[in-house]
């Protein structure tokens, strides 16, 4: 199921990974926000684990007391706490038992030790395979081949969407390549890659029943981090999972989470990988990611909340469509379906990072709730941005602790204004006591029923906001009950 339309599903959090360029000293980071912290990773063709259950049950008791002191549950709340404070005495100690190797394990060789200050992002002395990777060419032509056939693809939706379930652009740190509403649409291995880890989400009950969900992470060369969801996997896939064990497992009251990782298994270019699938009428869509560690980070006023299909490596998020050959690239930038492209600086292919610091504009947190989804509270989050599909129009996004929903978030889309307090540029409000209204439908995507939010900058890392329905005063005031987000 696409994850911009199944907005009642589950969806799997991603299963942690590293690749380490041990000679340029980059790294690109996974974690699994689902697993028990440490993740265990089987062996391939069963091959010894390295570390003996003596060890192991050491290693877990210890650990378990440091969660419990940093208080945290699980991987993805762990690396959260310890980013978002000082490093605590508790962090040092679980990020020293892990570069220790109490807890190393890998299918096929290791690459090598992992430098121990990667391991607090790494999250497990884990290093998928990356010796085996070849170094990264300074000519990021690496694909030659379409992931969907011409015939198939009808349309590439820019990163940066935001809908019920996407609440700030850098959580939809991916384009989508629509295939057919008619019936299954194979995706195809784009060049020939390492398929690096598997993670997959099985409906099992309630409205989750029947639905299917696989994130395949897979690269050429050491730098770069691709990531697929699709649906279904190919059968010569589904033989190659069969005979391992899976890194973890974790039955939910309503999905089932399985991931397998780290691996080392080739794929060719032009490989069938699986299918997507219809959703409604809708065509089936794949979620298409890739992050860069050689590029410059993005420029985030809020360095610790890190979102996304491709978690901590958001700072590295680029378009995918720049690692293909000119033709196919000319190709499947002309399928891109959007308006008035560069409009606001965002480009035809989206951004994910749309922060301006000194002004409203970007990603706001309704701060000191437990982190919950990919080490946040999806209910805390504000964004005062623009559209991927139209970048000339202005969206409010905002979770559940703003605008009422049954979903996780609503967005209210305007046409913003050069002058005046109502819809007002978000890049052109900043503190100056000045109370600002946006007015719109507001709903999941922008549907629903008219209403406006109200917000007023304190300062360059602090804004008041509130909800209600209805349109915009002439003069905007603010009601008793205001929201602040901090960033």
């Amino acid at each position: 199921m696409n994850l911009r339309r199944g907005l009642s599903s589950v969806f799997i959090l991603i299963g942690i990974l590293a690749i380490i360029i041990l000679a340029g000293g980059a790294y690109l980071v996974f974690h699994q926000n689902n697993a028990s912290f440490p993740l265990p990773i089987g062996s391939e063709a069963n091959s010894a684990q390295n570390t003996s259950p003596s060890n192991d049950q050491q290693s877990n008791s210890q650990e378990q007391v440091l969660m419990n002191e940093i208080g945290c549950t699980d991987q993805g709340s762990c690396i959260a706490a310890c980013m978002k404070s000082a490093l605590t005495s508790a962090c040092a100690q679980l990020q020293n038992m892990m570069s220790s190797g109490m807890r190393a394990y890998t299918q096929g060789t290791p690459s090598g030790p992992v430098r121990s200050n990667d391991v607090a992002y790494v999250g497990n002395n884990t290093t998928a395979n990356a010796g085996a990777l070849p170094s990264c060419p300074s000519n990021n032509a690496l694909f030659s081949n379409s992931p969907m056939s011409a015939a198939d693809l009808s349309g590439i939706e820019p990163m940066g969407h935001l809908n019920g379930e996407h609440i700030l652009p850098d959580q939809a740190d991916h384009v989508y390549l629509d295939g057919s509403s008619s019936g299954a649409t194979p995706v195809y291995a784009p060049g020939n890659v390492t398929l690096l880890a598997v993670a997959e989400s099985v409906g099992t009950s309630g409205a989750d029943a029947g639905t299917n969900n696989v994130k395949l992470y897979f690269s050429p060369c050491k730098s770069l981090m691709f990531a697929f969801q699709i649906n279904t996997l190919s059968p010569r896939l589904v033989q190659a999972l069969s005979t391992l064990t899976p890194a973890s497992i974790d039955q939910g009251a309503t999905v089932k989470n399985t991931v397998y990782g780290p691996l080392s298994i080739p794929l060719t270019s032009g490989e069938e990988l699986g299918t997507v699938l219809p959703y409604q009428g809708q065509p089936g869509g794949a979620d298409f990611a890739v992050a860069d560690v050689r590029t410059t980070s993005l420029s985030f006023i809020d360095q610790g909340e890190a979102t996304g299909m491709l978690a901590d490596s958001y700072l590295h998020t680029v378009c995918p469509l720049d690692y293909f050959t000119s033709t196919v690239r000319s190709d499947l930038s002309a399928a891109l379906t959007v308006q008035n492209a560069g409009a606001n600086g965002i480009p035809a292919c989206g951004s994910t990072m749309q922060d301006k610091s000194g002004t409203a504009q970007g990603n706001w947190y309704h701060k000191g709730d437990t982190a919950s989804y990919q080490g946040i509270v999806e209910s805390s989050l504000l964004g005062l941005v623009h559209s991927n599909l139209d970048p000339a129009k202005g969206v409010v996004s905002a979770g559940t602790d703003l605008i009422p929903s049954p979903y996780l978030g609503s967005q209210l889309i305007f046409t913003p204004q050069g002058s005046g307090y109502i819809n007002r540029d978000p890049s052109q409000i900043t503190a100056d006591g000045n109370i600002y209204c946006f007015e719109g439908a507001v709903g999941a995507g922008g549907h629903g029923n008219e209403g406006h939010v109200d917000v007023r900058m304190d300062s360059a890392a602090k804004l008041e906001a509130d909800y209600a329905a209805g349109m915009c005063a002439q003069s905007p005031t603010f009601s008793s009950n205001t929201v602040v987000y901090e960033r």
